[in-house]
């Protein structure tokens, strides 16, 4: 890249799914760069503050952003330097050569992700080479893997569960096919002509899919439907069933890198209301409101 960025610096980036997006989150590890992912949809005030937080040292942007943002964010962030993305994303994946990779450590940070700030103000969690790993590594062992899997990635890459698709694909040497943001017609499209064998969705999405499909069932091709991001209600648990739609229930967060649990594949339609098992290695430990803890592990134990 021309930008002066290099091993170490956080670089910013705003922008909504696209094929440049993707360019650039897959050269900044050549470089040894740390990606930060920022929320489109955040205030000015909550994106200096990330910013700010994370020491960001260049911020790009994508085209499509409000002048307004990006002339607060320019105001308030003292020393950034701001790049628009179309202008820097080809670039960066072409003049990355051999000489210039680093070498590859899995304790390296790859990415600081920020929550949602559910509890408080988002807070942002650094992950490494080796988290993504063991992320892409305990989904696989619980879905499996296909050699013609194509994952649709309709997440708002700022979110761990849209980058978590992108890096987990490359381990996998799995397609993804890339929509800007979600868009119910466009998903059922996809399904439907290109091949689409796993989707994550949370629920309000998947009712939304359902709507637009007036009860035409997917095809086998689909063998995947992660659902998270809250309880999925029973009317559209039947919904799916109806249409042998393979759901999957999971609960996941920042922190562990996307999924900490899910429902096994062949148990997909079994269990309504469970977040299913913790996928290996995960562990995940319950204790009551004495303290007392009760364990329960990906592995078995």
């Amino acid at each position: 890249m021309k930008t002066g960025v290099g091993h170490g610096d956080r670089v910013g980036l705003i922008s909504w799914g696209n094929l440049d997006a993707v360019r650039l989150i897959h050269s900044l590890p050549k470089i040894g760069s740390v990606l930060v992912p920022l929320n489109m949809r955040s205030s000015i005030r909550d994106l200096v503050a990330q910013i700010t937080d994370s020491r960001i040292s260049i911020l790009v942007y994508d085209p499509s952003i409000s002048p307004d943002v990006l002339s607060g964010i320019q105001k308030s962030a003292s020393g950034i330097t701001m790049v628009s993305l179309s202008s820097v994303a080809t670039a960066a994946s072409s003049a990355v050569d051999d000489e210039e990779l680093i070498s590859w450590d899995p304790e390296n940070l790859h990415s600081i992700i920020y929550t949602s700030g559910s509890s408080g103000n988002p807070k942002g969690v650094m992950l490494s080479f080796k988290n993504h790993l063991w992320s892409a590594t305990g989904s696989s062992s619980n879905i499996g893997l296909n050699h013609s899997d194509r994952w649709l990635l309709c997440l708002p890459i700022f979110h761990v569960g849209g980058i978590a698709i992108l890096i987990r694909s490359v381990m996998y040497g799995a397609a993804v096919v890339v929509h800007k943001m979600f868009d119910p017609v466009a998903v059922n499209h996809s399904i439907d002509h290109l091949g689409v064998t796993v989707i994550s969705v949370v629920s309000t999405m998947l009712r939304r899919m359902l709507s637009d499909r007036e009860g035409k069932k997917y095809p086998s091709s689909l063998r995947c439907v992660f659902v998270g991001g809250g309880p999925l209600p029973l009317q559209l648990f039947h919904q799916a069933e109806e249409l042998k739609l393979p759901v999957i229930t999971t609960y996941g967060m920042t922190e562990a890198t996307s999924q900490i649990s899910a429902m096994p594949l062949d148990c997909a339609l079994h269990k309504v209301g469970s977040a299913g098992k913790p996928i290996s290695p995960v562990e995940v430990r319950i204790q009551n409101e004495h303290g007392d803890p009760t364990s329960r592990s990906g592995r078995g134990e």
